[in-house]
């Protein structure tokens, strides 16, 4: 028994405390005999004893029996979730275990197996909390409260972009009709930017007519999420189409675009071959031809000095076969440029393009000029003809500069082997290696793309210069009249003048290209 229960023996008395002092007064203050009040403290003192002990044993067996359950609960956890202090508290398991079900105890995930919950992770470890039994992210702001009823909490991490790109709109319109042969561009709208890494306009987009390849310049514009296609004037009275591949496009995240074809039709009637009596059969042709367009239209202004053509629609074909352009088609400015140009007739005779060969001069007026001789195929004539355009003054950063900058360069002249070096199927890029060279002959920047390597139908290349300190990157723009698959070697020449003198680095962009050839050139 406790110490304190030995206060109650026969030893002398001591005042210690309430009980002592009664026992006192009792032995000194009472009638009763000794014996009578021995017996009766005696008896008091064993019933005392006994009920204490029972006290005892019963507060003892009370702990032993809830530190049991205590551990049962926690070994088992029978199917309730706990609070931050470890105690049970009614969980979102829904009820007694049920095989296989999941759900969670303060940061465990549990699960019932045989009858039982067991543990199988505590997302605390991986710095996570438990929902509906699986491990989640927590909130990275650091509310705690929950995004809704269910106990979900909202993740703000990077949402990952798996939607792959569409398009919205084109212009013109699939299917389309009518449509002014002047476009001079179709535009493709998508969805979402595009990756401009991998965008290779002549490789990734298709534009032909009647399955003929049609020449176009590509590129991406309005922050990548509009494809361009620059064309010259189209034929009359022709369907178009347009086609990009699925699986070429992606945007920066990887997704691929699936594809798309669509196509419209010009406006006016289309031409046979130029053989035919434009009137039909209803007797002899005796109407003049006359111009119904011109590209630029007469006294346009503000037109851009690196104009790639002039173009002039006839009101019908035109007996072209063996005309001296030559001597009778002039392109002059008022300061006396006379730029190099090239026929190209078109469209079944019905167009003749001036292919430039070089950049015209800036805030100039050109002026145009047909003599007399021109008629049409049943040998009516045209008459002489002229019509004149005034050229923009360029931006002051391309403005001619001091003797420390490069100057006002232009590329002059462009030429194009005749007739492919090598016949197609006949060379390799080992016997005929690309290669580029530059020097200076009489002021002027000689460039040569020795062995580029294009359609063996290939009739015109166009090249667009940059031009800054001790660097100038020109990019060719090749054009084919028909589709041609056989490839082969020929070499582009590039004159430039206006550079200043000095030591350059060259690039050169074959079409289509992403990275150039590159050469360099020192000072004269």
């Amino acid at each position: 028994m406790p110490n304190r229960m030995k206060r109650s023996s026969l030893s002398p008395p001591r005042k210690r405390g309430s009980r002592s002092k009664d026992l006192d007064s009792r032995w000194r203050g009472n009638d009763n005999s000794w014996a009578e009040t021995l017996a009766s403290h005696r008896e008091k003192s064993e019933f005392a004893m006994c009920l204490h002990a029972c006290r005892s044993w019963l507060f003892t067996a009370t702990i032993v029996f809830g530190l049991a359950v205590l551990a049962a609960c926690g070994s088992s956890g029978d199917g309730e979730e706990t609070d931050g202090d470890g105690a049970v508290t009614d969980g979102d398991n829904g009820g007694p275990c049920e095989e296989g079900k999941q759900t969670c105890a303060g940061t465990l995930s549990i699960i019932c197996r045989d009858s039982r919950w067991e543990t199988i992770v505590d997302c605390a470890d991986s710095g996570d909390a438990c929902d509906k039994g699986l491990c989640v992210p927590l909130v990275s702001d650091g509310d705690d409260e929950e995004a809704g009823e269910d106990g979900d909490a909202e993740d703000d991490s990077p949402i990952q972009d798996t939607t792959p790109p569409e398009v919205q709109s084109t212009s013109p319109q699939d299917g389309a009709s009518g449509i002014d042969p002047l476009i001079g561009a179709i535009l493709i709208n998508f969805s979402e930017p595009l990756d401009p890494e991998n965008f290779v306009p002549r490789r990734d987009v298709s534009f032909t007519a009647g399955g003929t390849e049609v020449f176009f310049r590509g590129s991406l514009e309005s922050q990548n999420q509009q494809v361009r296609l620059g064309v010259d004037p189209l034929d009359e009275g022709r369907t178009y189409t347009v086609s990009i591949a699925g699986g070429v496009l992606r945007d920066p995240a990887g997704n691929v675009f699936a594809g798309i074809t669509f196509s419209f039709t010009t406006s006016g009637i289309a031409d046979g071959d130029g053989s035919e009596n434009p009137d039909g059969d209803q007797g002899e042709d005796t109407t003049a031809p006359s111009v119904n367009q011109t590209y630029p239209e007469d006294n346009e202004t503000n037109v851009d000095p690196y104009l790639p053509y002039i173009l002039i629609v006839f009101s019908e074909p035109m007996n072209l076969e063996g005309f001296p352009f030559v001597s009778k088609i002039s392109v002059v400015g008022s300061d006396s440029h006379q730029p190099p140009w090239r026929p190209q007739p078109e469209n079944g005779y019905k167009h003749l393009k001036l292919i430039l060969q070089a950049e015209l001069h800036e805030a100039t007026r050109y002026t145009v000029s047909f003599a007399e001789g021109l008629a049409d195929l049943a040998g009516n004539p045209l008459g002489a003809l002229d019509f004149g355009f005034t050229t923009a003054s360029l931006p002051d950063g391309d403005a001619e500069t001091d003797g420390d900058g490069v100057g006002d360069p232009l590329v002059d002249d462009v030429t194009i082997s005749e007739i492919c070096l090598a016949d197609p199927g006949s060379w390799t890029p080992e016997t005929h290696p690309e290669a580029l060279e530059a020097s200076w002959n009489d002021g002027r920047l000689i460039v040569v793309h020795r062995n580029a390597i294009y359609g063996s139908c290939l009739d015109s290349v166009i090249v667009e210069m940059e031009a800054s300190i001790g660097l100038v990157s020109l990019h060719e723009l090749a054009h084919f009249p028909w589709i041609c698959e056989e490839l082969c070697p020929r070499d582009v020449t590039i004159e430039i003048v206006y550079l200043n003198p000095g030591g350059y680095t060259i690039e050169v962009y074959p079409d289509g290209a992403d990275t150039p050839l590159e050469t360099t050139v020192g000072a004269p």
